[in-house]
């Protein structure tokens, strides 16, 4: 068997579910951090990545921004990459804070 050489975890129903961490969930990703790197990742388009590692953080998950892909930064990403323009049709939320903006 190979080593393990990183961990990845998806987040909703994984580290929390609504509005409660997953009992132990923290505790374990602390103890398996401090072993493995680890990214998490989240297909949800109506959060912010700024709000998601807020509440994640509220849980007290200790997660960099670094450490966490969303469909949002994906998006982005790839519509910078192929230098394209959107109209996006977003919440709220994410038109407010313009996550399409440049970087």
């Amino acid at each position: 068997m190979k080593p393990i050489k990183g961990l990845l975890f998806d987040i909703g129903g994984v580290l929390y579910v609504g509005e409660r961490a997953i009992e132990g969930a923290p505790e374990t990703i602390e103890k398996l951090h401090a072993r493995y790197p680890m990214r998490f990742v989240t297909n949800t388009t109506r959060t912010l990545p700024e709000t998601i590692l807020e509440k994640l953080k509220g849980f007290g998950f200790a997660i960099a921004k670094e450490e966490l892909f969303t469909a949002l930064d994906v998006t982005r990403d790839f519509v910078r990459a192929q230098g394209a323009t959107v109209l996006p049709v977003m919440t709220d939320e994410l038109l407010c804070r313009a996550c399409i903006r440049e970087a």
